[in-house]
């Protein structure tokens, strides 16, 4: 398994709290990897690697005020909106070509809003 994103994630995010940045924030975080939502909800992975990324994560929101969710996507979903392809240097696609980041995670809409309603029975 890859762990380089996560790594990468959690060290971006442990370079930005020792600079003072993102503390007492709500951090939301896209992921295409099942695994590591499951691990860091669960709390734990018999992974070596994957279990000390998901106790830094905890660490990290545990002693800097945090509240990070990690949420998985689809593969697709994250090429549509271009994060998939800037380890590429792929710079044209989704929110580098100007899309709204809401478009992709519309966070600001209810869940009602995002399917269109209950359907009857």
């Amino acid at each position: 398994m890859n762990f380089s994103h996560l790594s990468t994630l959690v060290d971006s995010l442990d370079d930005a709290l020792a600079r003072g940045e993102l503390c007492h924030t709500e951090i939301f975080l896209f992921t295409d990897n099942a695994v590591a939502e499951g691990a860091f909800y669960k709390g734990s992975s018999p992974n070596r690697p994957l279990f000390e990324l998901v106790l830094c994560l905890k660490r990290l929101e545990l002693h800097n005020g945090l509240r990070l969710h990690l949420i998985h996507v689809a593969g697709s979903r994250m090429q549509a909106q271009g994060t998939d392809g800037l380890s590429r240097g792929d710079l044209n696609a989704g929110v580098m070509r100007g899309k709204s980041m809401l478009s992709f995670a519309p966070l600001h809409s209810s869940p009602l809003d995002r399917t269109g309603g209950i359907l009857p029975w």
